[in-house]
C-alpha cells in the first residue's frame, strides 16, 4: 500500500473530478469530526451517485 501526503483541498478537488462526492472527513479511526489544528489523519467517506 502506498501513502502521500494531500492537502484536505486537492483530495476533494481531485474525489470531485473522479465522480465522487464527500460523504464524511473524519480525523480519528474514532470517527470523531476532523479538526485541522489536531486531526493526526483524514478518514474520508465517499460515495459516486448513480
Amino acid at each position: 500500500m502506498r501513502f502521500a501526503f494531500i492537502a484536505r483541498d486537492a483530495f476533494e478537488a481531485m474525489a470531485t473530478a473522479a465522480g465522487f462526492r464527500v460523504v464524511a472527513l473524519m480525523g480519528d479511526y474514532a470517527g470523531r469530526p476532523f479538526e485541522p489544528e489536531s486531526s493526526a489523519v483524514m478518514i474520508w467517506t465517499l460515495e459516486r451517485p448513480g
